[in-house]
């Protein structure tokens, strides 16, 4: 009876882990890109970053959904909000913004094939220094339900605040 319980779990595991692995579709590219301030900003001046995507190479693909964990120091720079880019729905955690991080996720249920922003960030620059904005997909779909995490990439943002 044992050895048959633990080939049924073997069974059920292996099953679900195949019908669970996200297929890959060759050759696109989703770019998430932000789009920090030209320059440097002045400590105690308020600055947004729009978190925008590059479909160029995208091949075709379209982007229904993402979910993005954001970074930053946050000794050089403080969250003050998250607000709706120009597609989908926006849920915004930002509840560890104080220790620099936050998550955005994004759906809509028909997919983009344009560039679009998915969110803007508005900070506050608390103190001279440097900070790069680090983002880090975690979770990405097309409007089918395809799992398209691989062909997402992000680029890091580089942002400068002057005393």
């Amino acid at each position: 009876m044992t050895s048959r319980t633990n080939i049924t779990r073997g069974g059920t595991i292996a099953v679900l882990m195949a019908l669970s692995a996200p297929p890959v579709i060759a050759q696109s590219v989703i770019q998430l890109m932000p789009k920090v301030p030209g320059g440097a900003v002045h400590a105690k001046e308020k600055f947004n970053v729009a978190l925008n995507t590059d479909m160029a190479g995208a091949k075709g693909e379209n982007l229904a959904a993402l979910t993005v964990g954001i970074s930053w120091n946050p000794k050089v720079a403080t969250l003050d909000s998250i607000k709706q880019g120009n597609y989908g729905t926006l849920v915004a955690n930002s509840t560890t913004a104080a220790a620099g991080t936050a998550k955005v996720s994004v759906f809509a249920p028909n997919g983009t094939k344009s560039n679009v922003t998915l969110a803007t960030l508005y900070f506050t620059a608390a103190a001279a220094g440097k900070t790069d904005l680090t983002i880090a997909p975690s979770a990405a779909g097309n409007e089918v339900g395809t799992v398209i995490l691989p062909n997402v990439k992000a680029t890091p943002g580089h942002i400068t605040i002057l005393k």
